[in-house]
């Protein structure tokens, strides 16, 4: 792959990632606006089923027109290789329990101990990344890491008001971030194989799936009185979820997990300018500065390009041309 192919990839798979952590952002408001309505399974039932079926009408469409990508050929053997059913299946039931863990931590603790334990994930992200999957984080990295996550607790306040930690609903928000960490390594290894729009319309529908089981256990009274700026909510987070799946599965394709989950730190930021452009609720001046070093922050994991040194390496097994080729590899998304 030359320099020039290789920049561009990196380039879309950053813009991807981009607006997932938009996409994202923008859900928070308006899901506190469609759970008020009909519940937190209403909006994820009608949330991720729009999304699931624009996803599958995507996949229908480009291979309507021709676009629809072919599976690779398997290692050491010329036959397209299996579509990876284990891996989806298995993404799509963390990402149910992801949701549920969320969904249920939020009746048991504060909505600052949710917002500030959930950003766990990239610290999850990281010791996975290092210790259990073998990613390389670059020396200067680490740098940004602390910046981010101090801008978090000047952003959520719990850096100026302690938390009060040991509620049940604090252990279940910590098992749902690493679910969110964990849940990002099977996604990129599905879609290594296949395209990121079929692991989203699989994930999806099976949430999907789930929350409409759940609604139709419940009593429908709620959905009579749904006003239609409620509907026209719960339409936009579907909306909003497609493009999320589509994109954040693409830019995990490229992009190292760690780097994509540190990218994330930004969804609070966008959350909060939502909520002061949409509803009003204007950020204190001590939480612009915290949206600052979140963004100084992630403008740094997004440019840094330093590698961890190779025990061969440092050990003089290999020449300086080579040690410089091999880091050029290591380093490229």
């Amino acid at each position: 792959m030359t320099a020039p192919v290789q920049t561009t990839s990196v380039l879309r798979a950053y813009s991807c990632l981009l607006v997932a952590v938009v996409c994202w952002g923008v859900e928070y408001p308006l899901m506190k606006r469609a759970t008020a309505a009909v519940g937190f399974c209403g909006t994820g039932a009608v949330m991720f089923s729009i999304s699931a079926v624009l996803l599958g009408l995507t996949l229908a469409g480009r291979r309507v027109f021709g676009r629809g990508e072919r599976m690779p050929k398997a290692p050491g053997s010329g036959q397209r290789a299996r579509l990876p059913i284990r891996t989806m299946l298995l993404v799509g039931v963390v990402g149910i329990t992801v949701n549920v863990l969320g969904l249920w931590a939020v009746k048991l603790t504060r909505v600052v101990n949710v917002a500030t334990l959930a950003r766990a994930d990239a610290l999850f992200s990281l010791v996975l990344s290092a210790w259990v999957f073998g990613e390389p984080i670059g020396r200067r990295a680490w740098f940004f890491v602390p910046v981010m996550l101090g801008g978090i607790g000047l952003l959520t306040g719990f850096l100026l008001h302690p938390l009060e930690v040991g509620n049940p609903g604090d252990y279940l928000i910590l098992a749902s971030a690493f679910g969110v960490a964990l849940n990002a390594y099977a996604i990129k290894k599905a879609v290594q194989s296949v395209s990121g729009l079929v692991v989203g319309c699989v994930n999806s529908t099976m949430i999907g799936l789930f929350f409409v089981i759940l609604v139709a256990c419940q009593s429908r009274e709620v959905w009579q009185d749904v006003t239609a700026e409620a509907w026209a909510a719960l339409v936009m987070l579907g909306v909003l979820a497609y493009l999320f799946f589509a994109s954040y599965n693409t830019a995990l394709r490229s992009i190292p997990v760690w780097k994509v989950r540190l990218v994330c730190l930004l969804i609070p930021v966008v959350a909060a300018l939502t909520a002061w452009a949409w509803f009003g609720d204007r950020p204190s001046s001590v939480q612009v500065l915290g949206m600052g070093l979140i963004l100084a922050g992630a403008a740094g994991i997004i440019v840094v390009r330093d590698c961890p040194v190779s025990p061969a390496s440092s050990a003089g097994g290999k020449n300086a041309a080579e040690t410089m080729e091999s880091g050029r590899q290591i380093c490229t998304g």
